[in-house]
């Protein structure tokens, strides 16, 4: 590392602190993946948002296909 406080670490051992430091100067928040098995939005949710994507003007067919995409792997 070259950054000032953290020169001549190593990159595994200025990581934590690096994060610490964003979290205690209100820079960055702790991300945890969730403890419990997660639940889908309702079943019709998928449905509309289908429905509102055929409706929308989009600039370019892969943005289309990136919704598309996204929509076919929630449940």
């Amino acid at each position: 590392m070259l950054v000032e406080e953290y020169a001549g670490r190593r990159v595994h051992e200025a990581k934590p602190l690096v994060r610490n430091k964003l979290v205690e100067l209100g820079g960055a928040v702790m991300y945890s993946e969730p403890e419990k098995k997660v639940m889908s939005r309702e079943a019709e949710w998928k449905k509309m948002a289908e429905e509102c994507l055929s409706y929308m003007n989009l600039y370019f067919d892969e943005t289309r296909h990136g919704f598309e995409h996204t929509f076919s792997w929630l449940n």
